[in-house]
């Protein structure tokens, strides 16, 4: 067996301490990939000289010291080359001697790449950049709900009630004066009094309905939208910005893919239309951004917490994969040992496990609708009557930095009050704004034709100065249809939002069509992810309990074919049959011994009951 190393993709000379270097596999990490047990390397003569001109090329156009140097380290074992080491020299915190650097490198496949790189760039910047657009952004339409005001409610009606009587007296006159015009005598008294009942009439719907409107505004206020994004595009823009494909088996399913992140919101500048309304009718991708407010590995860490998942980084793909491995067979059979030894997980055992989603206090829908924001699961020893000797104990707590987005799923009071109010009103205006635009335009048909009479009366020297404006026709506002479609948008109590939402939407063609998926409220509920992702944290007797035999082999036979199986799988079989998880495997190349730290998959205890509680908020 004999090492090969590549800088920048030229054969150099190994380091001085490559005889040191060992495979090394660490599954109690994030990463399910190799790495080596020395990352320190000490390079010399021809290789030293080579970093220390790449570093000084830093002050005169070259890379220097803030760019990577790719390094790759090959072995070969009966014929075959295998890539054990495939990473960057990192010469940040190098030491240079006279012939002599001593360096980091970093594989690519490791925790540590994604740790370091992770934070290094915010969401903001991606957008800066133009990684991520305006066209990733997913307007959430939103309605605000307050505590019913019984005598707004009352001042609704009767301002409605009265507008109602106007109208139905409008037309009364409309009528007579119609019927006055249709009489030879009076038809020229009578066709200009209708002519005024008309204007005066358009100049009424106008104000009817900017005061309809108005009182909708501040009454109830119309729907309104906030910007958000996918989870599962943030996450693969994330990984894209350092080189990496996204992958994920439970995320990027047709349910997870309904996962959207709105970020906080505090400026909302004020409407068009009323000083005192805030918010946007519209959504405004000049005004508003919907990306994440944080760095990569903020979100990567909340999608963790969330969802009991670990990051595995290897073959260019950055996966977010259950905790628990998923495989139920290992191809690697350890040989037998006579091995007494062993341990349990008993001291690392969980008896209070706690989830708990954030709430905001500026969204008292968050609070009020509290059931889905914690869980507790709670283990007991059965068999034991003196408490002093039950030795169950360990404490955690889930914190997920998400707040749930509340479903709006029924009209609030005030809603239903002067929604059936609004829809006969609506229909009696329609059709109202139906037959003045058809007066509107006979009306200018008759403004046209005096104009066209004063320009001909103009030629006989008869100048009139009239300029007579052409009337606009009115455009119906629907009022019957001001509440429609708003059940299954989001609730807020106000127009900001303090804490950033984990939602699942339905998202629609339109903006206003977009909804809260019917999974928004058992999904994202902190009972639903410890029964789908945390379950198998809990020392409870099943299947994927947590419970484990501990056991340690040292010197064993093995060749780089099994190492490869064992790093690909990171389970191994036991001479028994049953399946154990390799929680680290050192494999010495030129000795093809290796040594195993695992946990077997079996119970140690059955006398254990679960209670699982989901909080009420009170």
């Amino acid at each position: 067996m004999f090492q090969t190393h590549y800088i920048n993709g030229k054969q150099v000379n190994p380091p001085v301490n490559y005889e040191e270097l060992s495979i090394e596999l660490n599954f109690d990490t994030d990463s399910e990939e190799r790495g080596v047990s020395v990352t320190t390397f000490e390079w010399v003569n021809a290789e030293a000289k080579i970093l220390k001109d790449i570093f000084l090329s830093g002050v005169s156009g070259g890379n220097g010291v803030l760019v990577g140097i790719i390094h790759k380290i090959t072995i070969t074992e009966g014929g075959a080359t295998e890539i054990i080491f495939d990473g960057y020299i990192d010469l940040t915190e190098a030491q240079f001697d006279r012939d002599k650097v001593t360096a980091d490198s970093t594989p690519f496949d490791s925790p540590e790449f994604i740790n370091d790189k992770a934070d290094g760039f915010s969401y903001e910047q991606l957008y800066e950049n133009g990684e991520l657009t305006d066209a990733d952004n997913v307007a959430v339409p939103y309605v605000i709900n307050s505590i019913p005001d019984y005598t707004q409610a009352f001042l609704a009606i009767l301002t409605l009630t009265v507008i109602g009587i106007e109208i139905k007296s409008l037309v009364n006159s409309l009528s007579q004066k119609g019927v006055e015009s249709a009489s030879y005598i009076d038809s020229v008294g009578g066709l200009i009094g209708l002519i005024f009942k008309i204007l005066y009439g358009i100049i009424l719907m106008f104000t009817v309905i900017e005061l309809i409107l108005n009182l909708f505004d501040l009454i109830i206020q119309r729907v309104k939208y906030k910007l958000g994004m996918s989870l599962n595009r943030l996450l693969e823009v994330g990984a894209a910005h350092v080189g990496l494909i996204y992958e994920s088996p439970f995320l990027q399913t047709t349910t997870w893919n309904k996962a959207h992140i709105l970020p906080e919101s505090f400026s909302n500048p004020a409407t068009q239309t009323d000083s005192r309304i805030k918010g946007f009718f519209q959504p405004d991708n000049k005004k508003q951004t919907g990306y994440f407010r944080g760095t990569f590995g903020d979100l990567l860490r909340a999608v963790k917490a969330t969802f009991n998942a670990r990051i595995v980084i290897g073959d260019g793909k950055l996966k977010i994969v259950p905790l628990l491995k998923q495989g139920t067979n290992g191809t690697f059979r350890l040989p037998r040992h006579y091995k007494p030894e062993f341990q349990t997980n008993a001291g690392s055992m969980i008896s209070n496990y706690n989830i708990i989603l954030r709430y905001d206090q500026n969204d008292r829908n968050t609070i009020d609708q509290w059931k889905g924001n914690n869980m507790n699961a709670f283990l007991e020893v059965t068999s034991v009557s003196d408490k002093r000797l039950k030795l169950v104990k360990g404490f955690k707590q889930v914190q997920i930095p998400f707040a749930r987005g509340i479903r709006k799923n029924e009209l609030s009071t005030i809603e239903k009050i002067i929604d059936k109010l609004l829809d006969p009103l609506g229909k009696v205006i329609g059709s109202l704004i139906s037959v003045a635009n058809k007066a509107i335009k006979a009306i200018n048909k008759v403004l046209d034709f005096i104009e066209e009479l004063n320009s001909k009366l103009s030629v006989i020297g008869i100048n009139i100065d009239l300029n007579l404006p052409e009337i606009k026709e009115i455009e119906d506002p629907n009022l019957g249809d001001l509440l429609d479609n708003r059940i299954g948008m989001m609730l807020l109590e106000a127009d900001f939002i303090t804490v950033p939402k984990l939602v699942m939407l339905d998202v629609g063609d339109e903006p206003v069509k977009t909804k809260l998926a019917t999974e928004n409220n058992t999904h994202i509920n902190a009972l639903y992810l410890y029964n789908t992702f945390h379950f198998t944290n809990s020392f409870a007797p099943s299947p994927k309990s947590a419970q484990r035999y501990r056991l340690d082999y040292k010197d064993v036979e093995m060749n780089l074919d099994d190492f490869k199986q064992v790093a690909k799988e990171g389970l191994i079989a036991l001479p028994s049959g049953f399946i154990a998880d390799v929680i680290s495997c050192q494999y010495n190349p030129s000795k093809r011994l290796g040594v195993f730290k695992i946990e077997e998959r079996r119970m140690w205890a059955n006398n254990i009951r679960e209670v699982i509680s989901q909080g009420e908020g009170r």
